[in-house]
């Protein structure tokens, strides 16, 4: 009983310290967890903004959970178009890592309903692929928004300059396509 009791406690912890997005719909969700910087002693490179996350799918026959090295610059163009989407009620918004282990394209209809494509692929450029949609509408942009600026606020984009790091970030995106 003890044990279980530190348990629930463990996960309220985690519930509370973890910075999160969640993709919501009535027919289930994706969330995407960062827990920590890969390498936090690379501040203010290209490598100081790699965090290792989670990706936890759950949807109608079919539950998932894997992990994903991610970067903060990721989430805050993520940001930066939600928040666009959310302003002028059209539009469309992507999470598109350079690690295709999970992508995710929102667009927003006239009538506010947001169609949300999500491919996941685990490991990284594996075989194994589920693409599927969820619908939901504009209300559910503001959590969505809040949840980034504060796992934004926890883990910041620490990149320096376009100048110091574009050649670096050039070749990988080139060696992805």
């Amino acid at each position: 009983m003890a044990f279980q009791k530190q348990i629930e406690s463990f996960k309220e912890w985690c519930r509370i310290t973890m910075r999160k997005m969640t993709i919501w719909s009535e027919d289930g969700k994706v969330e995407i967890a960062v827990l920590e910087r890969n390498f936090p002693e690379e501040g203010g490179t290209w490598s100081g903004d790699w965090v290792a996350s989670t990706v936890s799918v759950d949807i109608p026959g079919y539950k998932a959970n894997f992990e994903a090295d991610l970067r903060t610059g990721e989430f805050a163009s993520f940001l930066k178009e939600l928040e666009a989407m959310n302003s002028e009620l059209k539009g469309t918004a992507a999470f598109e890592p350079l690690e295709k282990i999970v992508e995710i394209t929102g667009e927003m209809n006239s009538l506010g309903g947001i169609v949300w494509e999500i491919e996941t692929s685990y490991p990284s450029g594996g075989d194994t692929v589920l693409q599927f949609t969820l619908g939901a509408d504009q209300s559910y942009l503001p959590a969505l928004i809040q949840e980034l600026k504060e796992l934004l606020e926890e883990f910041p984009v620490l990149e320096k300059s376009e100048k110091e790091t574009g050649l670096l970030r050039n070749m990988f995106w080139n060696m992805r396509q």
